[in-house]
């Protein structure tokens, strides 16, 4: 998507820049390799004060590398989960104020305190 097209459609456009941690710039996220990094940066701008992972497993489970498989043959989209969970770690000093709760059971991800989502509700 470009910014073109967001004024084009009426939507916000938020610039990814390959930064660690969180951004706290209004249209800025920082990319983090993967878009549950990008999406939790959100929630930190939009001004959530608990945000709950859910499907972050950062890892292969039963053969499949996302809830949903495999990317189809030929967008080549690989799974660094070692990359992904050295990102995350680069967030939790810029959450003063926010907690975040990872809810996936079993997870590679151990940067944030995992606790059931049932708890958490």
């Amino acid at each position: 998507m470009s910014d073109a097209a967001a004024r084009k459609y009426g939507l916000q456009y938020f610039r990814g820049l390959p930064h660690d941690g969180l951004s706290r710039e209004w249209g800025v996220l920082h990319q983090g390799c993967n878009s549950g990094y990008q999406a939790l940066n959100l929630a930190v701008l939009l001004g959530a004060k608990r945000i709950m992972l859910l499907g972050f497993d950062m890892r292969i489970v039963d053969e499949r590398r996302h809830f949903f498989g495999d990317h189809p043959k030929g967008m080549n989209v690989q799974s660094n989960y070692a990359q992904w969970i050295t990102k995350f770690k680069t967030i939790p000093p810029d959450l003063t104020g926010v907690e975040v709760f990872n809810c996936t059971k079993g997870s590679a991800l151990k940067c944030f305190p995992y606790k059931p989502l049932k708890k958490l509700l």
